[in-house]
C-alpha cells in the first residue's frame, strides 16, 4: 500500500511540473515572439476637457470588461507637460448620459449631475494640485 501511495505522489509530482513548465514555455514563446493577444476590456474615451491654462487634461471614459462586469465610466487627469497621470479620482457604474466636467480654474475641477447611486469610488488625488468638486444641477 504504502508503494502505491509512494509511486502515486512521484507521478503526480510530475505530472503538475510538466503542467507548469509547458505553461511556461508557451507564455515565454508568445512574449518572445511578440504575438499581440486581444484585450479583454474595451476602453472608449468619451470627453476631454483641457484646463485653462492648458498645462492638465481631464478625461472622461468608459470601459467594459465583457460578459461578467458591468460598464464603468471614470475620470483622469494627465499632466501635459510631466507625462503624469492621476487615475481613480472619480468612477461610475455604467455611462450616465447627463455627467460632464467643466474647469471652474486651473486647480479646480467640477463634475457636474453624478448619479450618487452610481458612484463607485471619489478619490481626491492631493499630488496632482487640483481640488475635485461634485455639484449635482
Amino acid at each position: 500500500m504504502k508503494k502505491i501511495i509512494s509511486r502515486f505522489l512521484v507521478n503526480f509530482g510530475a505530472a503538475i511540473f510538466y503542467l507548469w513548465l509547458t505553461i511556461k514555455v508557451c507564455g515565454l514563446a508568445i512574449s518572445y515572439l511578440e504575438v499581440d493577444l486581444p484585450d479583454l476590456c474595451v476602453y472608449e474615451e468619451i470627453n476631454k476637457v483641457i484646463s485653462p491654462n492648458g498645462k492638465l487634461i481631464a478625461k472622461y471614459g468608459s470601459s467594459d470588461c465583457g460578459a461578467f462586469s458591468s460598464t464603468e465610466s471614470g475620470v483622469l487627469i494627465e499632466n501635459i507637460e510631466t507625462g503624469e497621470v492621476y487615475r481613480g479620482l472619480l468612477g461610475i457604474r455604467d455611462t450616465p448620459n447627463e455627467f460632464r466636467i467643466e474647469w471652474e480654474s486651473n486647480k479646480r475641477l467640477v463634475f457636474h449631475n453624478v448619479p450618487i447611486d452610481k458612484l463607485i469610488w471619489f478619490n481626491q488625488k492631493y499630488e496632482s494640485g487640483v481640488s475635485l468638486v461634485i455639484e449635482n444641477d
